[in-house]
């Protein structure tokens, strides 16, 4: 007799193609595919804080319910606790197994054990948000990864990736008595309304003054943007880090909500171009990913506290006026303020811009690498906490295999190397458009007046860039050293 099978969608795996919890319960019976939203989704509170990525979460998942109803069956999506719905479903629908993927962050983490401390039939548990299992790679003393390198050369060891599964064609119906309207476990508050939904999030776009450009959700769109980087992979090396050029994938959003598999980007971009150059460069990308994901599994206090212990207690400065004209893009230099509008306008930024965006308000500004890395979270439309997690603490210096403390980037000469034609810079700070190339780096340099013929008040540098970096590489050196500090008043 054909199973029952709970197929538990979550936030990060909207997809039909290559997804093991649901070929599982295909295969043993009939899958039947549950989403369930967190009580109060739609909260302002919750809403400011991924107002991007909610609405790109949302339309994805409305697409992934199309998907199935195509194909012969439904997606029912539900708000309110798993750990208190999927047991009264599962009990009430005499389901036999529950499949789902495990989750790499410590609240997913904690969700699936409450769930299944609660289940009275099996949870199964797939891997499939990384390319490994994140406790598979050890260094030899049985430890895990603390740089990347020796990671990335262990990765490769051990590769042994299998490839992405079908997607099913057609999918069995419902069974007949699977109707949420019998049981008093679900009511018409706890039904999801999408349109109701969409329509809040627009009523709260006053949060970003405007909605944000984001690029097409669901996993249509998400696999025609893989072709899409497949036709321009040659690029990669040569254009990744011009924020003037679309070298980059764009499929970072897609990775952190599970439009697209992780193991079918590898299999497909290895495919396109074996052993080139561009496409191993981009692969190492990916690793770095898995890098990111193994470190929060391991240490899943990053998110609350940086990797090296030395940083803990940072003098940062909560500056008010640095803090608010770094997030709406008002610093005076023009490069940091672009990728700032590029995040309210896009929910994206260029990894580039996003590096010197980083550096600057942690080095230049001092403002506290977790306020920078939620104000992130609130705008992204890829936020994905392992990695941004990561990324943020790479550039303050504080995280696994960082940069170090003392290298501060110059963001006019990045701008320089990495926009040199200004491209980037005239498309999100058009109030300097008509200035030459020389100039448009460089506005600093120049009085107000210049910008006259613009009717612009385009701010003057914030802070001195040569002297913010001394302030800043003191203040680390006394922090990190504090031997350093006392002889430094004992040879006073």
């Amino acid at each position: 007799m054909p199973k029952r099978n709970i197929v538990w969608i979550r936030n990060k795996d909207l997809r039909i193609h290559d997804h093991d919890p649901l070929l599982a319960a295909e295969e043993t019976g009939y899958p039947i595919a549950v989403y369930i939203f967190e009580p109060g989704f739609l909260k302002l509170k919750k809403l400011e804080k991924r107002i991007n990525g909610h609405r790109y979460l949302l339309l994805s998942l409305l697409a992934l319910r199309q998907e199935y109803i195509r194909r012969g069956s439904d997606l029912i999506i539900l708000e309110g606790r798993a750990e208190q719905l999927l047991p009264q479903l599962a009990k009430a629908w005499k389901i036999d197994q529950v499949h789902a993927y495990r989750q790499y962050e410590p609240a997913g983490r904690a969700q699936e054990n409450a769930v299944n401390n609660n289940l009275s039939c099996d949870l199964t548990l797939h891997y499939g948000e990384t390319l490994l299992p994140a406790e598979s790679l050890r260094n030899g003393s049985g430890s895990p990864y603390a740089v990347f390198t020796p990671f990335y050369k262990s990765f490769l060891r051990s590769e042994n990736i299998s490839p992405p599964r079908r997607a099913p064609r057609q999918l069995a119906p419902l069974p007949a008595d699977i109707r949420l309207d019998l049981f008093s476990i679900v009511s018409d508050d706890t039904l999801f309304d999408f349109e109701s939904a969409l329509q809040k999030l627009s009523s709260h776009d006053s949060v970003l003054d405007k909605p944000a450009q984001l690029l097409p959700a669901g996993e249509k769109a998400a696999r025609q943007r893989l072709k899409n980087f497949q036709q321009r992979l040659s690029t990669y090396i040569s254009g990744r880090d011009r924020m003037d050029q679309e070298a980059s994938s764009r499929l970072s959003a897609d990775l952190s909500y599970g439009t697209l598999s992780v193991r079918e980007v590898w299999h497909q971009v290895k495919a396109h171009q074996p052993k080139s150059p561009d496409a191993e460069a981009y692969l190492r990308q990916l690793v770095w990913r898995e890098f990111a994901y193994s470190s929060l599994w391991d240490r899943p206090d990053l998110l609350q506290n940086p990797f090296r212990e030395k940083y803990e207690g940072f003098p940062y400065q909560r500056n008010q006026i640095f803090w608010k004209a770094w997030c709406e893009g008002k610093t005076g230099y023009p490069i940091v303020d672009a990728a700032a509008r590029e995040l309210l306008a896009t929910g994206y930024v260029h990894n580039r811009a996003r590096m010197i965006s980083a550096s600057f308000a942690t080095k230049h500004l001092l403002l506290p690498y977790q306020d920078c890395e939620e104000h992130y979270l609130r705008h992204l439309t890829d936020g994905d906490r392992a990695l941004n997690n990561m990324g943020w603490q790479w550039s303050a210096g504080c995280g696994c295999d960082a940069q170090p403390y003392f290298r501060v980037f110059n963001p006019t000469s990045q701008a320089k190397k990495f926009d040199p034609q200004g491209v980037y810079i005239r498309r999100w700070v058009p109030e300097l458009a008509n200035l030459s190339n020389a100039d448009l780096h460089k506005p600093r340099e120049k009085t107000l007046s210049l910008f006259a013929s613009n009717a612009t008040d385009y701010p003057a540098p914030i802070v001195d860039h040569a002297q913010a970096r001394l302030n800043f590489l003191q203040l680390a050196k006394e922090h990190l050293n504090p031997n350093s500090r006392a002889s430094s008043h004992q040879r006073k």
